[in-house]
Parts: C-alpha cells; structure tokens; sequence
C-alpha cells in the first residue's frame, strides 16, 4: 500500500466516519451514538420476542430445514465448525514453519486460499434461510434503526431520507468498510506507527470515551498493542514474517501452543512435588468432572496427545493390547537399546 493510502484510511478511521457521495450529493455516514446503539438493542429485544411468539422460525429449525433438504449434513457441519478452521491455522503455522522455502509457501498458500473459499460456499448454504428466522427479522430491524439515525447532511444536521434509501447507504458502507488487512498493515507502518508511539506517551488517542470508539478504532487500537508486544518478545520474528499476515498468525499459534504447553508443564510440576513423580514418564491424574478431565486433557504436551490418540486407535482396532505393544513404548525402548549399545561399543574402545 502506498503512503497516500494509508493516510487516507488513518484519517477515516481518526475521523470515525464514512463519505458517501452519489448522484453528486454527499453525505456523512457516522458511527451511531451509545443512545442509538441502546434504542436498536431493544427494537432487536422486541421484534425477536415477537416474532417467536409469532412462530416465526428459529435458527434451529432453519437448520432442519436445511438437513431435510439435503443442503446440509452432518459433514457439511463438521467442515464449517471446526475442521476447515483447524486446516486453516494449520496452513498459517506451515507458512511460518517453511517461511525460508519460497516454494513450499506457495503451495500452502493455494492450500490456504481453497480453504477459506470453500468455508464461504459453506457460510452461503449455512445462512441460506437465517433471514426469515426471528433474529435475522430482529437484526434487519436493529439494522435499519441504526442506520436510518446514523446519516447526515453535510452540515451535520440529519438527513430526511428524501433521495436515497436506506439500502443505498449500507450496500455503500459494506462496499467501502476498511478490512482487517488494511487495519493491520496501518497500525504497523507509519504514519500510524509514529503517531501512536507519541499517543502512548501523552496518554490521549481518540477524541471520545473508550465505548464511543468505533469498530475500525477499537480494531486500530488492539493492533498496535499486538504489535508492540510481538515486536517485545524475546522470540520476536523477522520483519518479513511480521509484514506477512497469514505467516505472523502461524507464529501465534506457535507461541500460542507454546505458551500453553509451559503452564501445562508448570501444572503438573505443582501437582507433583514428589521428585519421583516428577521424573516419571507417565502420570495419571483423576478428573472428579467432565471439565476436570479437559483440563487434565490440556496439561499434556503435542507429543504427549500425539501418542494418546495412536495408543486409542490400537486399542479400538485391537481390542486389547499390552504396554509393551505400543508403537511409542517399542520405539522408546529401541532407542535406549541403541543408546546403550553405542555406549558399551565406546568402552570397548
């Protein structure tokens, strides 16, 4: 992006409001006031309650819908919750892994982009009839409210509605939002990354109070500080990497993993003060609950889940299956036989 450019956005996220300019009008588009954010929470209350006494459809049974129509199955639904999500930070940690193979990036980032293409074919089919559900008629109303009070002339007195519609203006807002993209690559490049560093100093930023920011400020805000504490840690990566948004997030969940694998480790050592607890290869822990055995799930290293999902397949295959017999106990012991032989060779020497 060019410096122009990113001027133009930081006065338009400094400024919180957008231009709309048509027909050779222009108007302002602002973000609506906390009073007008209260009144549309409670038309949305109210048409949301209605409408279900009504017996409008609800988000369950649009989904029923969906699955006695065949548009949607229980794949379809693993794909859009959870597995296309996991596939794609694992793509954004594979860039990061391979960020010094030119090669190798390219073809992850074709893996990536498929990805993301097909998690939006599936939003398309998911939300398919989420507009005749009590809240998609709830937030057209919310919606409605917010943007019919948040559009002035450009006097700043209201507009009367007389030559564009409502619908004019969010298909223009949604046209010219600024994306996360954009918001990331400003609060790391100047001229944002100088002003914010003089903003920290005098503690003033924005003009109004921390709940009268908009959205694309609290977004500039919460970037900068996330850049701040990247460029602080002490396993801070290159700037190429930093400069690339998909590689970066594959370094977080990197840090991410192993940030929580030291408080796991730091967990168990606080369970075990015995040093010959401590020292052991294995320990059992008792969950008393469903949410004590996750968090007893969450102290285990990647290897250490690694080998309990290969040692749980055996068993389902098997039925039964000794210690001995496990693929990661066989290659424990291959290894210290391999150790110990290297040794006795180095004494025979």
């Amino acid at each position: 992006m060019e410096n122009y450019e990113r001027e133009y956005f930081l006065s338009k996220i400094i400024a919180g409001y957008n231009i709309f300019i048509k027909s050779g009008e222009k108007l302002k588009i602002k973000y609506p006031s906390l009073e007008i954010i209260y009144e549309s929470n409670e038309i949305f209350k109210e048409i949301y309650e209605q409408s279900l006494e009504d017996g409008f459809l609800t988000e369950e049974q649009a989904l029923e819908i969906l699955l006695e129509t065949e548009d949607w199955d229980s794949e379809k639904e693993e794909n859009y919750s959870k597995k296309i999500n996991e596939d794609i930070e694992k793509f954004q940690e594979g860039l990061y892994v391979y960020a010094y193979k030119p090669k190798e990036c390219e073809r992850i980032r074709k893996y990536l982009e498929r990805a993301r293409e097909e998690l939006y074919d599936l939003f398309i089919i998911r939300t398919k009839y989420d507009q005749y559900t009590c809240k998609g008629l709830a937030s057209y109303a919310k919606n409605n409210h917010l943007v019919e009070n948040s559009v002035f002339n450009y006097d700043n007195t209201v507009y009367k509605w007389e030559k564009f519609s409502i619908l004019d203006i969010v298909d223009y807002n949604n046209k010219n939002q600024i994306s996360v993209d954009i918001i990331r690559e400003l609060s790391r490049t100047t001229p944002w990354a100088n002003q914010w560093g003089s903003c920290k100093i005098n503690g003033s930023i924005f003009p109004c109070s921390g709940v009268e920011l908009t959205t694309s400020q609290n977004l500039l805000l919460m970037w900068s500080r996330m850049y701040d504490s990247i460029y602080e840690s002490t396993e801070s990566p290159e700037q190429f990497i930093i400069d690339d948004d998909d590689t970066l997030d594959g370094w977080l969940i990197v840090q991410k993993r192993k940030n929580k694998e030291r408080k796991a480790k730091n967990a168990v050592e606080s369970f075990t003060e015995n040093n010959k607890i401590r020292n052991a290869q294995e320990i059992f822990l008792v969950a008393k609950d469903l949410e004590d055995a996750k968090r007893i799930h969450e102290m285990n290293s990647q290897k250490s889940n690694i080998i309990k999902k290969q040692r749980i397949k055996k068993i389902l295959n098997k039925g039964e299956v000794k210690h001995q017999e496990f693929s990661d106990v066989q290659q424990e012991r291959t290894i210290e036989m391999t150790k110990a032989y290297q040794s006795h060779m180095k004494g025979k020497g």
